[in-house]
């Protein structure tokens, strides 16, 4: 990934739904980009009937907890599980 490009990734998650995944370069930060955007699939979703919106966050990203709780997610403790049909996936 070039510097300072985003990279979203779409596709179906293990669990079947919809999931995308966005990362963003270090000179991106601090201009609310993350909070529009979350803002805009939110607001499409909800048009599509979805009452619930959810993240993944890695335990060690104190930065993207941060970020959710501030946009209003409540932060669960959970642990995920996954199982992989084969490493590439």
């Amino acid at each position: 990934m070039e510097a300072g490009s985003w990279a979203p990734s779409s596709g179906r998650t293990t669990h079947g739904r919809a999931g995308s995944t966005v990362s963003r370069s270090i000179r991106y930060r601090r201009r609310a980009i993350a909070a529009r955007l979350v803002l805009r699939c939110e607001l499409v979703l909800r048009k599509k009937g979805l009452e619930m919106f959810a993240a993944l966050i890695e335990p060690e990203n104190q930065a993207s907890e941060a970020f959710f709780e501030s946009q209003g997610y409540d932060i669960l403790p959970i642990i995920y599980a996954r199982k992989k049909r084969r490493e590439s996936v």
